[in-house]
């Protein structure tokens, strides 16, 4: 499972998703945010299998002091996305599900 983040300062939101993925056994956690806090960082090494930042600075107020533009995502736009992307998903499971759409094993031969 992979968690993204626009930052994390406190690490208490994530703290609490990652808590989650492995009560329901999430065979690996990898964090992935532009900008964590050291003490974040530190914290995280024991809690999740990889974490992928591009900066740590020593001291985090707030993720959004990094950013130019940190305007807030209103959540209409969440839910459509979300809605989204739980159609996509739902039409890639019912494709792989079906055993007919097996592909040649070179994929020279026969006719697709």
């Amino acid at each position: 499972m992979i968690l993204v983040d626009d930052g994390i300062s406190t690490f208490s939101t994530l703290r609490m998703a990652v808590t989650i993925l492995r009560f329901y056994r999430a065979a690996q956690i990898v964090i992935a945010v532009p900008i964590a806090s050291a003490a974040s960082v530190l914290e995280l090494r024991d809690m999740v299998n990889r974490a992928v930042t591009c900066a740590v600075p020593s001291e985090l107020r707030a993720a959004g002091q990094w950013y130019e533009d940190f305007q807030q995502v209103h959540q209409e736009s969440v839910r459509d996305l979300y809605e989204r992307a739980k159609r996509s998903f739902s039409k890639l499971a019912t494709f792989e599900a079906k055993p007919e759409h097996h592909w040649p094993a070179n994929g020279h031969e026969g006719k697709r």
